[in-house]
């Protein structure tokens, strides 16, 4: 390099010159004290060069603020933008000035040493990057990420009142059949889409067959003549309604006898069948 080439050879020589065989390069008192007498320059001299050659990009450091308006939220986001400053002017460093008494002298004794203009330096200041995030009108749709389900507790729900969903395998066809049981011991637990459609934690769907007056619900895709039995929480009271209003299966009913769930196309058929309803049902958060 150069100035390790003119450094060397004045080391050598015992003495500085006053002059060097680099090209440019002039070693006066301001090349003295920019080179030093090191083979290689000092650290902070090569720091000041660069300081005083270079451009210089200042970049924030992101400090993140979260604000939360309500449960769940649509994030906005707002980022500080990179400020690019460049130095017009140059300031010499205090044990140059009296050896380099112009900015050019200083420039060309920095030269010398291998630092030139052109290149660019990055600093990190402090900075911030703000979210803010707004309740949307559908936050209480996605605010219950996994629940359980049960029939409501009120009187019109009669002995299923509280009773939580779960499965049962039917035998002998392995199907896994809604029922309800006592407590979270054991219940299911569910979730609910962007658009409100219910299944189980694991993506399954309900299903129904729909060949009949009364039919069971299953947590399964269809098989055979069944079909999708759709289920939807409802965002404003957590409430869960089921029905297939393609097949008239809109009442959704309790056995006495087992605990199972059954559907019926009409209300008048529950009691014929052993059963109880219509219930009415609703989305239980995870405690």
């Amino acid at each position: 390099m150069i100035f390790a080439f003119c450094t060397l050879a004045l080391l050598v020589a015992g003495a500085v010159s006053q002059s060097c065989t680099c090209t440019g390069c002039t070693v006066n008192d301001c090349y003295r004290v920019v080179a030093g007498t090191e083979v290689f320059p000092a650290q902070p001299t090569v720091s000041d060069c660069r300081s005083f050659m270079w451009e210089v990009i200042t970049v924030p450091a992101a400090t993140i603020t979260v604000t939360v308006t309500g449960a769940i939220a649509t994030v906005t986001e707002t980022k500080a933008l990179v400020r690019k400053i460049k130095r017009e002017e140059k300031t010499i460093p205090a044990y140059a000035v009296t050896a380099c008494g112009r900015s050019a002298d200083f420039a060309s004794a920095c030269g010398c040493i291998g630092i030139s203009s052109g290149s660019t330096s990055y600093a990190h200041t402090p900075g911030t990057e703000t979210f803010t995030a707004i309740a949307s009108p559908t936050a209480t749709a996605t605010e219950l990420v996994s629940f359980y389900i049960r029939a409501q507790n009120v009187a019109a729900n009669g002995d299923f009142a509280g009773l939580y969903w779960n499965t049962i395998i039917e035998q002998p066809s392995t199907y896994n059949r809604l029922h309800f049981i006592s407590g979270t011991s054991g219940a299911l637990i569910f979730k609910a889409g962007p658009d409100g459609n219910l299944a189980g934690a694991d993506g399954t769907p309900f299903a129904a067959d729909n060949i009949r007056v009364g039919e069971q619900v299953y947590l399964q895709h269809p098989v055979n003549a069944e079909a999708i039995f759709p289920c939807k929480l409802n965002p404003s009271d957590k409430s869960v309604v089921c029905g297939n209003i393609a097949t008239n299966q809109i009442y959704v009913s309790g056995n006495v006898a087992n605990h199972r769930m059954t559907v019926f196309n009409n209300s008048v058929d529950i009691s014929k069948d052993s059963c109880f309803g219509p219930l009415t049902f609703e989305a239980v958060p995870i405690s």
